[in-house]
């Protein structure tokens, strides 16, 4: 145990290994690359709400208010079926959404996390109704988006 403690070991969630000065964050809208409407307005609004929620951080309009600058591109979006059924129709599908993104220190000119393939997975299921299927697609993009953003915001602040 006190190896682990040696080591830097810290519980998901707590702390953050940034600089101490870094407080203001600007995280201006995702770029989006993709033919996909909405997914740059979805992700940034998850990255934002979840990197408020898990440091004493200050999210502010500009970079030229913050000490940090967490940038990213959405440069691909993909749906690939992954089941079918007897018909041969698909039952569920992945959504693969890939980013570019970085964070960096305005203070002190320094990119601080930088993953120019960032991927984000979620499956997703076709519903029949009496009428007609009814597609989940949306809720999978609120799914995967709530994922990359955990994943991301925690690659950050924990410095994985």
């Amino acid at each position: 145990m006190l190896t682990l403690i040696g080591c830097g070991y810290s519980l998901k969630g707590q702390g953050t290994f940034l600089p101490e000065h870094i407080k203001k964050v600007a995280i201006p809208e995702f770029k989006n690359n993709t033919p996909r409407f909405e997914l740059e307005r979805i992700i940034t609004e998850k990255v934002r709400e979840l990197f408020l929620s898990r440091g004493d951080f200050e999210i502010v309009s500009t970079e030229s208010e913050a000490d940090a600058v967490l940038k990213g591109v959405i440069t691909g979006y993909f749906t690939n079926p992954k089941s079918v059924d007897a018909e041969g129709r698909a039952t569920s599908y992945n959504i693969k959404i890939n980013l570019d993104v970085s964070f960096k220190d305005l203070v002190n000119d320094k990119v601080l996390f930088e993953d120019k393939n960032y991927i984000a997975n979620q499956e997703y299921q076709l519903s029949s109704t009496d009428e007609n299927f009814l597609d989940q697609e949306e809720f999978a993009i609120e799914a995967a988006a709530d994922e990359l953003a955990e994943s991301l915001v925690s690659a950050i602040l924990e410095g994985f």
